[in-house]
């Protein structure tokens, strides 16, 4: 663990990962993840050197690898630039597709049954894609049917594993547009600061619109994180400028998570 944050992907070795960060959000899971179980090994009894493989275990199986011989083989750079785009910050959901992959191949070895495999693989799905959602407020809307809802979160992580499939299907799923490729979202990211530019000095755009967009280009040429900046930052000054107001606590902090009215 002491060296995975040393360790480059394969998939941001390259000049791009200046234009997004150096991934602050995976180490954190990352670390939490390990601190968790290395606390879970040395409350067993375990000695300190247990206890930090355990770690170091359990990271590796939820997380994937980030050494060179860890990574899947579509990242690699032999792929092409293409892929690597493609791929990028893919390593834990290459993780879940290797799970996926053990579970098939127990069940093709007759270690287990096709539907005691097929059980495993929907319960990674759910929890990993409905419980995931909760946590983070974007659970159904008021007039959303919930087992849909469910469906649809369930169907939207079971094919993460899948480049440009995730993609594609996820779109579909949440109605919105979207991009195969973190890079694009730098590349958009340049296009809006302009849009907002020529927007306010036509009078059709709020100057606010302005400083968000050179906010969110400014991160991405400088490698940090901002959507806390603009997204939850955006929540909280329209409560404190009164265009906003939550119902309740639970209200507010689901704001605060998504950064959604």
């Amino acid at each position: 663990m002491r060296l995975r944050w040393d360790m480059e992907d394969g998939r941001l070795q390259s000049n791009m990962s200046a234009l997004i960060g150096r991934n602050a959000f995976f180490r954190g899971i990352s670390g939490a993840i390990w601190l968790a179980a290395y606390r879970e090994g040395v409350a067993a009894g375990k000695e300190s050197t247990a206890a930090v493989l355990d770690g170091d275990k359990a990271v590796r199986q939820s997380q994937g690898g980030t050494g060179a011989m860890d990574i899947a083989a579509i990242q690699r750079k032999d792929q092409g630039a293409a892929m690597r785009l493609l791929t990028m910050f893919y390593t834990p959901f290459s993780a879940y597709y290797n799970q996926n992959r053990d579970l098939a191949f127990e069940a093709r070895q007759g270690t287990r049954t096709v539907a005691s495999a097929a059980a495993s693989m929907l319960a990674l799905a759910f929890f990993q894609g409905v419980i995931g959602d909760l946590l983070t407020g974007k659970g159904p809307e008021e007039d959303e049917n919930t087992a849909a809802w469910m469906a649809k979160s369930t169907l939207g992580f079971g094919v993460s594993g899948f480049p440009v499939i995730r993609d594609t299907i996820g779109s579909a799923l949440s109605g919105h547009a979207g991009s195969l490729s973190p890079a694009w979202q730098a590349i958009n990211a340049g296009r809006q600061l302009t849009s907002a530019v020529a927007g306010v000095a036509s009078g059709d755009k709020d100057p606010g619109q302005v400083v968000k967009s050179a906010v969110t280009a400014t991160g991405y040429l400088l490698g940090i994180p901002v959507k806390p900046l603009t997204r939850q930052g955006t929540y909280l000054w329209d409560i404190t400028v009164g265009d906003e107001e939550p119902e309740d606590a639970a209200a507010f902090m689901k704001g605060l998570l998504t950064g959604k009215k």
